[in-house]
């Protein structure tokens, strides 16, 4: 499984402050009025060879048409083709839109939790539909919600592989029963997910995703879950149900939507799974969640008695746009810039639902489109597909043209009631917000429309968070994937979706690291230097991970330091350099502060560094520390375990959550101010054990620490520092040593009389 649209920061999506929205939200809208409900993340496969949001944009933008063949593998056409009425049985076009690729054929059995043989009874729709529900959830930047109380709603229309593997008599098995019905496809989701909330399946025909999609936001609205998962799926493998449309007169007999045109003739059926990861906006932005855009109200009904059941009513259809405007609490129809119809193009239909947006919206010039014409009808995913055009027209602020539309329909009142369809893409109306209505209807009569607003529309400018990069530094870009054929591909994903974008590199790093799922089988690849980003190569891990390790942050003390150390960081994280004028500030405010500012002698290089003086290494230490623990919370590293090393532990502490940052560095400074009036002196680190050491200790060198069963550290005057080493040298040759950069024999005999000073301090 993979999906192209990477980043969670793209290009038009929102990411929202917390505290300015806050304070935006309390006198911006209604009270009772429905919450409004963030659409948080976006998945799909079309026909056309769409496996993205982005790849649909572009297919749109490009006024493509995805009507192509009915492929080999589904059933043979040839044998089923004729003219309804006369040749009974038949289908009426040899042409759809269909799904490209191995997607049915090809199933990734190492990230279910079904084996081959239980793959091969199981509906491909409830496979793919789950699979699309992953890429969901990675472009919604979702980690760790499995098991979670996550709502799960979907809507189909038909049954094709039941109706496939009926006529297999002898491949008859207990795993048909939820293996091959359709109200099975959210059960299917949830069970592999292991999701708690509520769950279930739509069958309203044409509308069954939109009415999904309006269970999803009551059940969020009256607290049944948090957050949901909307769905909607359509495949074909058998020609029954294309038989019996084709029967009906509903089809177009050369497989071709022609929405609004003069010379439309019926609907072509298509194949799709589109789905919607939604919850509260304020949810959502507490989370710190993308904001693809934000649902006001969703509304459906019935038509009640047409001429025939089949048969939709523009005044039912009216009804339902104005219940929705008034559930949303927005009076003024006129301020919404744009339709995006159901568009059958069937001879009544596309009258009698234009007719309806004419007069609910008030005969106002109102922009109407309809997706049909680019990917087909996808019935039980048509209006979550209709929805996410939606989404995106709103993101980059255009409207995209209808294609096959060259004749308006003169029995559509276009002049009359100001109705424009676009033929080339349209910038977003200056007079109008930003703001859609999706429209959609079952061929039993039921009906759904939802209003959708821009993310940004929502709030001011400066409750838009921005996220602080620097251009010029590296970055890591970590992969996973359940399986090594994933993981290739994940990485030929991730290589073309920054051929395209190369100013996402850094938000794309975040995403990757902090908002994706951690599998199995793992590779990363660092940006930075002279290789092009789409040439950057990825390295794989030799070992697999079933999960995450425990992280121990080791913390040192003096002798570690070095001049010049931290001051990369500062330049390049605003963050890190805010902690240390923090931390310089609360020194600062002693009455006993120091004479030299943090900042001033972390960036001094070579001899004009004090980095070695106590009273200077050990504060400056202890800030560098804290601010890297900050850094890499920040980063989404933090520790199972800390261990400090002498002055380390006021770092340790800090990390642990026992000491607070101001307590950390105040003693720091107190500890290097009267490590500073000890005698000097000096350490040196051995590479040998307690028991090879005893030989050279005296009074005058002691043991200090012992780090490791093969390390220990030796404390006292340098020069009977320097003596032992040279002994140690010309004895046992191979041995590590190495004088530390501290001039105070610490750990030891000539530190003991210092202690009691610490009281007499004023700090």
């Amino acid at each position: 499984m993979s999906s192209s649209d990477t980043a969670s920061n793209s290009p038009g999506w929102t990411t929202v402050d917390p505290d300015e929205f806050q304070k935006h939200s309390e006198t911006q809208w209604t009270h009772d009025a429905p919450p409004l409900i963030a659409i948080v993340g976006m998945a799909t496969r079309l026909p056309g060879g769409i496996s993205s949001p982005q790849d649909f944009w572009q297919f749109m933008i490009d006024k493509k048409c995805a009507s192509a063949p009915v492929p080999a593998g589904r059933y043979n056409v040839d044998a089923f083709h004729g003219t309804p009425g006369v040749d009974t049985q038949s289908v009426i076009a040899k042409q759809g839109f269909f799904l490209e690729g191995d997607y049915l054929g090809k199933v990734d059995t190492s990230f279910f939790h079904n084996n081959r043989y239980e793959h091969g009874f199981i509906d491909p729709q409830q496979v793919l539909l789950s699979e699309v529900v992953w890429e969901c959830m990675e472009n919604g930047g979702q980690v760790d919600w499995q098991g979670k109380d996550i709502g799960c709603f979907v809507g189909t229309f038909g049954e094709d592989w039941l109706d496939l593997t009926a006529k297999d008599t002898q491949n008859l098995s207990p795993l048909h029963i939820v293996g091959t019905g359709d109200y099975a496809a959210s059960n299917r989701v949830s069970f592999e997910y292991d999701l708690k909330g509520p769950c279930m399946t739509c069958r309203t025909a044409c509308s069954s995703s939109l009415v999904a999609l309006h269970e999803a936001c009551q059940a969020i609205t009256l607290g049944d879950c948090p957050s949901a998962i909307v769905g909607g799926s359509s495949l074909i493998f058998t020609p029954t149900m294309t038989t019996n449309m084709s029967q009906a007169g509903a089809l177009s007999p050369d497989g071709i939507c022609k929405t609004f045109d003069a010379e439309a003739n019926g609907y072509a059926r298509a194949e799709g799974v589109c789905v919607l990861y939604i919850k509260k906006l304020e949810d959502a932005i507490r989370d710190k969640d993308p904001v693809r855009a934000v649902i006001r109200a969703v509304a459906t009904n019935f038509d009640g008695r047409t001429n025939h059941i089949t048969v939709p009513s523009s005044a039912g259809q009216e009804a339902l746009i104005r219940k929705a405007y008034r559930k949303a609490h927005l009076e003024n129809l006129a301020e919404t810039a744009f339709v995006e119809c159901h568009g059958t193009a069937t001879r009544v239909s596309d009258v009698v639902e234009t007719t309806a947006v004419a007069n609910a919206f008030g005969r106002h010039p109102m922009i109407v489109g309809g997706v049909k014409s680019n990917i087909g009808h996808t019935e039980g995913a048509a209006g979550l597909a209709g929805l996410i055009k939606a989404v995106l027209a709103l993101e980059h602020k255009q409207i995209p043209p209808n294609v096959n539309f060259s004749t308006p329909n003169p029995k559509i009142l276009f002049d009359e009631a100001g109705l424009t369809v676009p033929v080339d893409v349209l910038p977003w109306p200056t007079d109008r917000k930003e703001r859609v209505s999706v429209n959609c209807f079952g061929v039993g009569g039921t009906n759904a429309h939802v209003i959708v607003d821009s993310a940004a529309s929502l709030m001011p400018q400066k409750a838009i968070a921005a996220l602080e990069t620097n251009n010029n530094s590296p970055r890591l870009l970590p992969l996973s994937a359940s399986g090594p054929k994933s993981l290739d591909q994940r990485a030929i994903d991730i290589k073309k979706y920054l051929s395209r974008h190369h100013e996402a590199v850094h938000d794309l790093a975040y995403t990757l690291c902090e908002k994706r799922e951690h599998l199995r089988h793992r590779a990363f690849a660092v940006t930075g230097g002279e290789v092009p980003l789409e040439s950057i190569e990825f390295v794989k891990a030799d070992n697999t991970r079933n999960g995450p390790k425990n992280v121990t942050f080791a913390f040192p003390g003096q002798g570690a330091q070095w001049a010049g150390m931290g001051s990369e960081l500062m330049e390049n994280f605003m963050s890190f350099r805010k902690d240390i004028e923090y931390m310089d500030g609360v020194l600062q405010s002693l009455p006993n502060a120091p004479m030299w500012r943090m900042h001033e002698e972390l960036i001094k290089t070579g001899p004009e560094s004090d980095i070695n003086r106590p009273d200077i290494a050990q504060p400056l230490c202890t800030a560098i520390q804290i601010s890297l623990v900050n850094l890499l919370k920040v980063w989404g590293i933090t520790p199972d375990k800390v261990i400090g090393h002498s002055s380390g532990e006021f770092a340790a502490a800090y990390a642990a959550n026992a000491l607070s940052m101001d307590t950390a560095i105040i003693l720091a400074y107190t500890r290097g101010i009267v490590a500073n009036m000890a005698p000097e002196g000096g350490m040196l680190a051995v590479g040998v054990g307690r028991d090879s050491i005893g030989q050279y200790l005296g009074d005058e060198v002691a043991l200090a620490c012992e780090n490791s069963p093969n390390s220990v550290t030796l404390a006292g005057k340098r020069d009977q520092l320097e003596q032992v080493a040279t002994r140690i040298q010309t004895e046992q040759p191979d041995t590590l040593l190495k004088m530390l950069p501290v001039e105070r024999a610490y750990h030891s005999g000539r530190s003991l009389g210092i202690s009691f000073r610490c009281s007499q301090l004023p700090c």
